[in-house]
């Protein structure tokens, strides 16, 4: 999971590969479901795909669950919240559920 994780990180940032970072990073969390970085790391990636967010925010959401105060989780979703505007982003929290 790590190797891939590494994968992801690598495809996102230095080679802009955004598609094959979401992948590589969802690999690392089949193979680690508990692995929280790697849920973390995709949640962000989902986040920069509007298509997506509504699985992004799940992702927080879930990851919020078990750790309340994970400053990386409240900042991403803090952040949507201020892109989208408060309505928008309450509605997505909510289907996320």
């Amino acid at each position: 999971a790590e190797a891939w994780l590494e994968l992801a990180q690598l495809r996102a940032a230095p080679l802009g590969d955004a598609e094959g970072a979401r992948r590589a990073c969802g690999a690392a969390v089949r193979l680690s479901p508990g692995l929280p970085v790697a849920r973390e790391i995709l949640a962000d990636l989902l986040l920069q795909d509007p298509a997506q967010r509504d699985e992004a925010v799940a992702g927080h959401r879930q990851l919020l669950e078990v750790t309340p105060d994970r400053a990386a989780s409240v900042r991403a979703l803090t952040t949507l919240a201020g892109a989208l505007g408060r309505g928008r982003a309450v509605g997505i929290a909510k289907q996320s559920k």
